[in-house]
């Protein structure tokens, strides 16, 4: 899923400028169920998805916590296999990558309304 930026209070006119924007982060969450349950809304169903972004975006995805539950390594990961072996240290530009992870419908709508959901 894509994560972009703004929280509107009502549902925008046009989705083709926000489909444009740069994403704050991506994640995986089980969309289908968050449906079904009536917790989100579909509101653009053919919204084209920017050349940018596809194919899957790379992403960064934390190995085994250390002593102090930080991550001892990371893997980048290109949606089909590791881009590299493990990496110790993130670059700058590996640490604005996207964690992979998955996230349910709570955690999601926690990160929205936090200031620091830019900086996932």
């Amino acid at each position: 899923m894509r994560v972009l930026p703004g929280l509107y209070n009502e549902r925008p006119i046009s989705f083709d400028a926000l489909v444009e924007e740069t994403e704050l982060y991506f994640l995986f969450m089980p969309v289908k169920g968050a449906v079904r349950k009536k917790l989100v809304e579909i509101v653009a169903y053919e919204m084209p998805i920017p050349e940018r972004v596809m194919p899957f975006p790379l992403m960064r995805w934390a190995g085994l916590p250390d002593v102090e539950w930080r991550p001892s390594y990371w893997v980048l990961w290109n949606g089909t296999e590791p881009e590299q072996g493990r990496v110790r240290t993130l670059t700058p530009e590996q640490r604005a990558l996207s964690i992979f992870e998955f996230a349910d419908y709570q955690i999601v709508v926690e990160r929205l309304g936090s200031p620091l959901a830019a900086q996932h």
